[in-house]
């Protein structure tokens, strides 16, 4: 399943309760006429749900059924109108978009251009403090024409415009003017009003969020459920336990560990395929031993990748040479690179030419959880076995873990990046001087300049493809993150439960709208 070039030029019309166990979720009633059941598992830290100050997965996987956004993708992956039902190009700098009527946000305000307008005008501002704000700063006005209709205009060519639009990890899902503008941002973030499916009734932070269906929800027939509970349970297997019970419908990841099983239960669908992830083991190359290329080089060739994927989860993922997952065909490069690939003798070659020997100490920052445990502790022996080093882990929360990291305070981060639809966001956002994933301020302008064209390019599959893998391979060579592997997205669905839709990019929230528990 690939990212198609029509994904962007086609502009057509278009919860940390339950660590315990089952018994909460097993005393439920068999939940056939009641509302859907929806478990979201492992990090289920929720700070907010205002889309234009989200930045945790968990976050955007709520706010995907709670907003709508310009355009989203569908099950093929393909940008289709979400709240736009047209749009046009007229020039390589500016983007119009007609809005369908009728739409209506949960307090029953109608959406209009204005809400779109304010959304936008919210991101670029810096005293609002969006994370984003610097990703979308190629968008340099947004305008109303009419109530239906949204101008936008970029300093210079952005062909990744439209992905960014998309109901995806964007923070571009439009936002109520009245409400934002009554509440106060704060209120917003912990009662939102938005336009999409899921209408937020309640919110028992660390336990469960409940939902009604969105009546006036423009979208005919959905939300197919009359409301919706998500279980925030921060032990994967027990939702799995508690959906073979019946106390869920869906389980929107199946623990690596629990697959075989999961496959053999009578009542329950599972459902796999490679993600928009990349998992590699982050350096900090402002601090030694990773300021010198030849050590970076030496790591990266001591790990045998496949090996990897098998010892961390079970086999289910690809081995991976770079940021971007096969899903995105188009800028997905399948030719060898040599310093991605393990060649122990290759690895002690490096590390004979670096300023730095064996013996030098490395702290590996890891997350303590589940398969992220395995991860660090696998990358550590690896390493250690083929060069001799004395890499050793220190575990630490997620919250820590990422703070420490985006502040690039230590040498190294086994981690990984999802819900990323958009070669721009593995390699600009990450690998450019001005990237705002860039933290530890990796700069080569070969690199610069091909991600920059690349940018410009708005036949993305044959002129911006080359260039993104042609900066890949750079970076790679340059080493300022062991490039790991590409997870498989599993997930759990009751067999009796219909319309889910799996999709590399794991929709959660937007993907419950069409389920129905049966």
């Amino acid at each position: 399943m690939t990212l198609s070039r029509r994904t962007v030029l086609g502009g057509a019309p278009l919860l940390a309760a339950a660590a315990g166990g089952l018994r909460p979720f097993a005393a439920m009633a068999a939940p056939d006429a009641g509302p859907l059941r929806a478990a979201m598992t492992g990090f289920t830290l929720i700070n907010t749900l205002d889309p234009g100050k989200a930045a945790a997965n968990p976050e955007f996987f709520i706010i995907w059924g709670i907003f709508n956004t310009l355009v989203k993708f569908d099950a093929k992956m393909n940008v289709v109108g979400d709240l736009a039902e047209s749009w046009s190009n007229p020039d390589p700098t500016t983007w119009e978009f007609r809005l369908r009527s009728g739409v209506k946000f949960h307090d029953g305000s109608d959406l209009t251009s204005d809400d779109v307008v304010f959304t936008f005008q919210r991101i670029a501002d810096e005293k609002f403090g969006s994370p984003v704000r610097r990703k979308m700063a190629p968008l340099i006005s947004v305008e109303a024409i009419d109530p239906q209709t949204v101008r936008m205009k970029t300093d210079k060519p952005f062909a990744p415009l439209l992905t960014y639009l998309s109901n995806t990890r964007t923070s571009t899902q439009i936002v109520c003017k009245k409400a934002v503008l009554a509440m106060g941002d704060e209120q917003y973030g912990r009662t939102p009003v938005g336009s999409g499916p899921w209408k937020l009734t309640e919110w028992r932070p660390n336990e469960k969020l409940t939902f009604a269906a969105h009546a006036d929800y423009f979208e005919a027939g959905l939300p197919r459920s009359p409301a919706l509970e998500v279980m925030l349970i921060r032990d994967d297997s027990s939702a799995i336990n508690a959906l073979a019970a019946g106390g869920l419908h869906f389980v929107n990841a199946v623990p690596y560990g629990d697959t075989e099983r999961v496959k053999r239960m009578a009542s329950v669908g599972f459902s796999s395929m490679p993600g928009l992830n990349a998992r590699f083991a982050h350096l900090n190359i402002q601090r030694p031993p990773f300021d010198d290329v030849h050590f970076r080089r030496a790591v990266s060739m001591s790990i045998n990748r496949q090996a990897f994927v098998q010892a961390v989860v079970f086999g289910q993922a690809v081995p991976s040479q770079g940021y971007i997952p096969q899903a995105i065909g188009w800028a997905h490069d399948k030719e060898p690179r040599p310093y991605a690939q393990y060649n122990p003798q290759a690895a002690k070659a490096e590390l004979a030419k670096s300023k730095y020997g064996a013996d030098v100490e490395v702290v590996v920052y890891g997350l303590p959880d589940a398969w992220w445990k395995r991860m660090s502790e696998v990358f550590v022996d690896m390493v250690n076995r083929t060069l001799g080093t004395k890499f050793r882990v220190e575990f630490m929360d997620s919250r820590t873990h990422f703070q420490r990291w985006m502040a690039n305070d230590g040498q190294c981060w086994p981690n990984g990046w999802i819900a990323l639809c958009d070669p721009d966001e593995y390699l600009f956002d990450c690998f450019h001087s001005t990237g705002w994933r860039n933290f530890s301020k990796y700069s080569n302008p070969q690199v610069d300049s091909l991600l920059e064209q690349a940018r410009q390019e708005l036949d993305r599959e044959k002129k911006g493809g080359p260039l993104y893998i042609q900066a890949e391979r750079l970076i790679a060579e340059d080493c300022p993150s062991v490039f790991l592997m590409n997870t498989y997205s599993n997930s759990a669905v009751l067999k009796k439960v219909s319309g889910f839709d799996h999709t590399p990019f794991d929709g959660f929230g937007a993907q419950l709208a069409s389920m129905t528990g049966g």
